[in-house]
């Protein structure tokens, strides 16, 4: 089979979905069960930290993607013209230019913002027309035609005494418009101290009435269904002011003749549930949470790693496809091998029970002997201890700048990534790098695998001091409850309970704030039950670090056992942490 030049090329280069395109991202997109969570006639805000893969989602829910996934529901989806979806990203670049306009009141914000969106979601919403026409026109001729009388019937809604009769004229006319937009207002507020302009009036009407005037015309040359689904797929609402997501909160509430929401922003980014009437949004009435962190969560039944393994393996698996690998049939396991760490096979009972003598406390070494000829020492001792156990012993004899394998293996990569799509690919990327070779595929040694993992985590810690606004506090508290665990895992008796979580508890707006954003960074990670894997804990419940710092900090990448954030922050004798800690947030 012959390979195109760009399915040729390395598949990981690209870890952002905002760089991707429908003749990429199609292919490479997993479905998943809470994907087709999205598609309902339901108003959803899809919550999720960066890299998480909002952006890939509400991309693949538009019809310019959806048609393009070769997924037998999907197809269904576009076949039976039942969700059409629109993508309109809402881009620092526009939203930031809300913010420089200190000069406006109340009343023109709302009307800027109002016309900006328009605009923006008018923009996005050619590209389905384009896509339908694509999808729903057997003969070119008759899709020029299609084309033609939608395009000037469009033009004609958007635009004064314009009949556009092609797609990218109407584009064309939508960058023109803006700009004079925005060049009357700043002309008119330094010589005559007005805010408003009546350039582009057709956008100054309610927001959303030109896109649905524009369904509309695209029903007049398109038989749809009445019971199909128009939904609008806003990406990056974190962007966004309270008082621009409480307008759209009042869409959301009255339903917008017909749209449904699909909106994404960052964990604790979705400010208020206000509107502009008196009734506030009703959580599973109006709309519905999806928590996209938890995706990769267990269903019942499932284990943890199993749920984690199932998900990387379907994503490499796609990206692969193409590509030099794809043609060397390479799987996950033969290019990184098994953990010695995390592996079920990597030592004996004897080894183990030495090792527990050797770290754990009395109370472990005293029932590790009582069990260690019945069969309950495997499940209830070494389970659970064998994988710290061999981290600690494996990081005491490392001298220098010395080597090392912990790091390692499928098991030890897929964990460490952490369930984030962003952050596998990153971490594939650098591994398809180090294993190429003009002579084939060959397995990645260990030691580049944990130098890799190492370098990776050390950068994710690194740069957070460089985030805007919290980053300096964040970086101080990941230091410090990094390197709690640390010792407790390192420095002190083992038992099997491990402490790597910890229990917030501090009654102070600061740290939680400092929290809060560490999550939206993907940096901690709240642990949820398995029946409210959409809850979001507010100023309260258990938490862990992400597992892509456990090779910074010398962790096991496990959730463990938690300990109250007070007793973190204030510091004990045996961590030598002391009490002015809570001072660094």
């Amino acid at each position: 089979m012959k390979i195109s030049s760009q399915r040729a090329q390395n598949p990981f280069e690209n870890d952002n979905a905002r760089n991707s395109t429908p003749e990429d991202l199609p292919y490479q997109f997993v479905w998943t069960e809470d994907f087709a969570r999205l598609i309902s006639p339901k108003n959803h805000i899809l919550i999720g930290a960066r890299g998480s893969g909002k952006t890939a989602i509400v991309k693949m829910l538009s019809h310019e993607y959806l048609s393009k996934l070769n997924h037998e529901s999907a197809q269904e989806l576009i076949n039976g013209k039942s969700f059409i979806g629109t993508y309109v990203p809402m881009r620092l670049s526009w939203v930031g230019g809300l913010k420089s306009k200190p000069w406006l009141s109340d009343e023109g914000r709302e009307r800027h913002f109002q016309w900006r969106l328009n605009v923006a979601c008018c923009s996005a919403f050619l590209s389905t027309v384009e896509s339908c026409l694509l999808t729903y026109f057997d003969e070119d001729f008759e899709r020029i035609i299609g084309e033609r009388d939608i395009s000037i019937e469009i033009s004609q809604a958007w635009f004064s005494n314009s009949d556009s009769n092609s797609i990218r004229k109407i584009r064309d006319s939508l960058a023109d418009v803006e700009y004079r937009k925005l060049l009357d207002e700043e002309k008119l507020r330094v010589n005559e101290g007005k805010e408003g302009s009546n350039i582009g009036v057709e956008f100054d009407v309610g927001l959303f009435q030109p896109v649905v005037r524009s369904i509309a015309i695209l029903k007049k040359f398109i038989e749809f269904p009445r019971s199909a689904i128009w939904a609008l797929c806003l990406d990056e609402a974190e962007y966004l002011s309270m008082e621009y997501q409480r307008i759209l909160n009042s869409h959301m509430r009255t339903y917008a003749d017909g749209l449904v929401f699909k909106i994404t922003t960052m964990p604790y980014k979705h400010y208020t549930l206000d509107t502009n009437t008196e009734v506030p949004l009703v959580r599973d009435d109006d709309f519905k949470y999806i928590y996209l962190d938890n995706v990769q969560l267990p269903k019942k039944g499932e284990a943890e790693y199993e749920a984690l393994k199932k998900f990387c393996t379907d994503l490499f698996e796609r990206r692969l496809k193409g590509s030099r690998w794809d043609q060397e049939g390479v799987s996950l396991e033969e290019l990184l091998g098994s953990s010695y760490v995390l592996s079920d096979k990597s030592i004996d009972r004897s080894e183990l029970l030495g090792l527990i003598e050797k770290y754990g406390n009395e109370a472990t070494i005293e029932r590790a002997r009582s069990l260690f000829v019945g069969s309950k020492f495997d499940d209830e001792i070494g389970r659970k201890l064998k994988g710290a156990l061999l981290l600690r012993e494996a990081v005491s004899k490392l001298k220098g700048n010395t080597s090392s394998q912990i790091y390692a293996g499928v098991e030890m990569v897929i964990r460490c990534s952490d369930g984030n799509p962003r952050r596998f690919i990153s971490i594939l990327n650098s591994l398809y790098l180090a294993s190429s070779d003009e002579e084939g595929f060959k397995q990645v040694p260990y030691s580049i695998q944990d130098r890799l993992l190492r370098h990776f985590s050390n950068n994710e810690y690194r740069r957070i001091i460089s985030e805007p606004g919290q980053g300096d506090g964040i970086h101080k508290a990941l230091s410090i409850i990094g390197k709690y665990f640390k010792d407790c895992l390192h420095h002190r008796p083992l038992s099997t309970d491990l402490v790597l979580s910890f229990r917030y508890n501090v009654d102070d707006p600061e740290i939680w704030s400092v929290v809060s954003e560490a999550v939206g960074l993907g940096l901690i990670r709240p642990l949820v039950e398995k029946t409210q894997l959409d809850e979001l804990p507010v100023k309260s419940g258990t938490f862990r670090l992400s597992y892509m710092l456990s090779p910074h900090f010398l962790l096991l990448p496990r959730r463990g056992k938690s300990v109250s954030l007070s007793s973190i922050l204030n510091g004990d004798s045996a961590s030598g942490l002391s009490t002015q800690q809570m001072e660094l947030i």
